[in-house]
């Protein structure tokens, strides 16, 4: 278990750099303009995709990174390829304040999920997914929200649906999955 917990908060802690996608993306599109902002995800997500077709294929080793991979995902493209993507998309179609939350959502209500669920994880509710992390989630994704936004409706229904995405979403990976639907859905509340 210690061992599991570790792994997890070093892998976590590597999350934590996506965060810097949110003032890359507000200083590019204030100085240089929406577009240029979008294609700089863009090309960053090209770049990491081609990274990881050349890491799996050629079945390389990209410097520390491979200590990051879970066994299972060690030939499967990483989660920051879709996480690179999912902030392109929620930067193109939402508002900024949405956008922002939606990331740092998944950033963060993610990582106390992990962490809460590995060390204190007792009741399993889905598959491998436990009450106790996800219940960190959301009131984790609840006051990330309620920092930004001011509409409890919205922080409130963003909240939830990162959550439900995060225990519920397997097919895709949840570094797309959670800030796209909890964007949409406080789009759709806002």
């Amino acid at each position: 278990m210690k061992k599991e917990l570790i792994f997890e908060l070093r892998r976590k802690l590597f999350h934590l750099f996506s965060i810097v996608y949110i003032p890359l993306f507000y200083l590019f599109n204030k100085y240089f303009g929406f577009y240029h902002a979008i294609s700089v995800f863009l090309l960053l997500s090209i770049l990491f995709l081609l990274l990881e077709i050349y890491r799996i294929k050629l079945a390389k080793e990209l410097l520390f990174f491979n200590i990051l991979y879970r066994e299972k995902d060690k030939n499967k493209i990483a989660a920051h390829v879709y996480f690179t993507i999912g902030a392109m998309f929620v930067f193109l179609f939402f508002p900024f304040d949405i956008a922002s939350v939606s990331l740092l959502m998944t950033t963060f209500g993610d990582a106390f999920a992990a962490l809460i669920g590995v060390r204190f994880g007792r009741h399993k509710i889905y598959k491998e997914k436990s009450l106790e992390g996800s219940l960190a989630e959301f009131f984790v994704n609840l006051l990330i929200a309620s920092i930004i936004l001011n509409d409890f409706y919205v922080i409130f229904s963003m909240a939830l649906t990162a959550t439900a995405v995060e225990i519920f979403l397997t097919k895709i990976d949840d570094n797309l999955g959670i800030p796209l639907l909890s964007g949409f859905a406080g789009f759709l509340v806002a």
